[in-house]
């Protein structure tokens, strides 16, 4: 009997310390090479199988039968650069020692998250080739237009599927499950300090901002090591 590959993971978003434990995942065969400790994933979690983050501490495989039926990782975070094993040492160390859950321990050692929101995109599989040439045809024309369009654009937004092309969530949903598309999930990073495709605004110095500026440049400009203290509130 082949064994089955599993990955022990830690919750990330926000649950109460006396769960915050690791909980073993089935990894599917097409994350096997992906995936290892450090990672970041989602995993369905808890009854209703919301999805949430999750933290990779172990991969290991298992040559028996679990006791209970593994729910599988639902995909990895591809955009969430992994910890490195020193980092993941240092989290598991501070949940042992400062009465903290690893989700604290993550958000203390890395910059805050700007990436919590996740978009999906579709692209279709080499399955969909025969609807795409013409070999073979869906019912409906909404499906056979996205496939049609996605072989020429490649990747496109699920979002963009519904509101450009009115599909509906179970017609993509549909093409999924017949292998025909594949849904791939994206952190989805944002700049708080100004709207996505908008002009930076050109930062306009006062007077005493100015005369300040001026007075670091001369300094830099004599090649010499100087010093300068600025005093109150430039900005």
């Amino acid at each position: 009997m082949e064994g089955r590959w599993i990955a022990r993971v830690y919750i990330l978003d926000n649950i109460p310390y006396h769960i915050d434990k690791p909980y073993d995942y089935l990894l599917p065969d097409d994350l096997r090479d992906a995936i290892r400790a450090g990672a970041f994933v989602a995993v369905p979690f808890g009854r209703g199988d919301k999805k949430r983050r999750a933290l990779v501490c172990a991969v290991e495989r298992s040559d028996g039968e679990p006791a209970v039926e593994l729910k599988p990782v639902s995909f990895m975070i591809e955009r969430e650069p992994p910890l490195s094993p020193e980092q993941l040492e240092l989290c598991l160390y501070i949940k042992e020692h400062t009465f903290c859950t690893v989700g604290e321990a993550v958000r203390t050692m890395i910059p805050q998250q700007i990436a919590e929101k996740y978009a999906v995109y579709a692209e279709a599989t080499e399955a969909a080739r025969d609807y795409v040439e013409g070999e073979a045809k869906l019912r409906s024309p909404v499906q056979q237009r996205v496939l049609c369009d996605m072989s020429l654009c490649g990747r496109i937004s699920v979002q963009r599927l519904r509101t450009e092309f009115g599909a509906s969530p179970a017609q993509i949903r549909s093409l999924a499950d017949k292998g025909l598309i594949r849904l791939t999930r994206y952190d989805e990073y944002r700049d708080p300090s100004f709207a996505a495709g908008s002009a930076r605004p050109e930062n306009v110095l006062n007077g005493e901002q100015s005369a300040a500026l001026q007075t670091l440049i001369s300094l830099l400009n004599t090649g010499e090591p100087r010093a300068a203290l600025l005093h109150g509130v430039t900005g």
